[in-house]
């Protein structure tokens, strides 16, 4: 378990100034309407980057209100703190408190600033994604494994995974192009595809085994936003104990049916969901063989399609599943990923080449 994303905002560690510029919308007349500071980019271990921007209290003009906004001055961290830490995100810490205090220090550091102590308890956190990994017995199996799901496996409040355009990649909360993100989503993908695209650091591609670990491992991530961590009481930093990354993560990666169930719906069961009678009337006409497409226009079938798969998790699309995929459950209970072996030996060959 880790933390493989983190968006913050605390209290000025720094006391200085930290932007890469400032954006300004400047009226005809030669008002300036409004202006933003460009986070800054930080390079950390390895190349990769933290984007950071120190907000110093100031005061915003709204002549429209005839208000002036006082902002609060604190420090925003954008980015993944295990690659911008240590080089990678094989694996990494999955302790917030922690993470932020070497995020700080570290920056400090890049700054050559000095840091105050980091107040924790005034640390708020706007997006966290918590990740973990299932091991499948050969690489090969990876694409196969991510394939059945697509077809078997649903969650509720977010419908079957939909697969993204890039292979090996399946979302469940999938929010499209000019839509606004959900507050959670899961995001489920073949780790050795990534490393494939974006290559690890030489010294980690030098490790005996670890690339071979890698085309066998499926990464599942959790993404929470403000509205879900806030109706989780884990908006606040100082809220987050050393057990919560992993209980959160599995409280919602257990939300996927592995079991079909979904498939098994009877009449009473889609009347304690509160289905609509149209949309039961389409899956029994479904399962018993019809044509749905049949009587419909192209925008109504799609439009029904669409219904029924916000509110079952069933996908009419297709012929009606005769399998549940069963083999999927023995393969994610029994083969949840355990530290690597050669972590230590990445570790230290991480800290040899910094």
């Amino acid at each position: 378990m880790m933390v493989d994303w983190l968006s913050c905002s605390i209290p000025d560690p720094f006391g200085v100034p930290i932007d890469d510029g400032e954006l300004l919308r400047v009226k005809s007349t030669g008002e300036i309407e409004w202006s933003a500071k460009k986070k800054k980019r930080l390079e950390g271990s390895h190349s990769s980057s933290l984007m950071v921007r120190n907000l110093m209290a100031q005061e915003t003009i709204c002549p429209g209100l005839g208000l002036a906004l006082q902002k609060d001055s604190g420090l925003e961290v954008q980015g993944n703190p295990a690659k911008f830490l240590q080089g990678h995100n094989l694996f990494g810490s999955d302790d917030p408190k922690q993470i932020v205090t070497n995020l700080v220090s570290k920056i400090g550091t890049k700054l050559e600033a000095d840091a105050k102590p980091v107040d924790l308890g005034a640390t708020t956190i706007s997006r966290i994604d918590l990740t973990s990994h299932w091991e499948l017995d050969r690489a090969e199996d990876v694409f196969a494994f991510l394939k059945a799901m697509e077809e078997s496996v649903w969650c509720p409040y977010r419908g079957r995974g939909v697969a993204s355009r890039d292979v090996g990649t399946l979302y469940y909360g999938f929010a499209k192009e000019g839509q606004r993100a959900k507050d959670w989503q899961l995001k489920i993908y073949a780790k050795g595809l990534e490393v494939a695209k974006r290559p690890l650091p030489q010294e980690a591609m030098n490790i005996p085994g670890l690339l071979d670990d890698v085309a066998r491992t499926i990464r599942v991530e959790l993404t929470l936003r403000t509205a879900e961590l806030k109706r989780l009481g884990l908006h606040k930093l100082s809220n987050w104990s050393a057990n919560t990354a992993a209980d959160t993560w599995a409280r919602y990666v257990k939300k996927l049916d592995f079991a079909g169930e979904s498939m098994s719906l009877d009449m009473e069961d889609l009347e304690a969901m509160g289905i609509k009678p149209r949309l039961k009337d389409a899956i029994c006409a479904w399962r018993g063989g019809a044509n749905l497409k049949a009587g419909r226009s192209k925008t109504a079938y799609y439009k029904l399609v669409s219904d029924v798969r916000d509110a079952t998790g069933i996908d009419i699309r297709g012929s009606v599943p005769k399998s549940n995929v069963v083999p999927l459950v023995r393969v994610i209970s029994a083969k949840p990923a355990q530290r690597p072996v050669w972590a230590s030996a990445l570790s230290q060959a991480m800290r040899d080449a910094a």
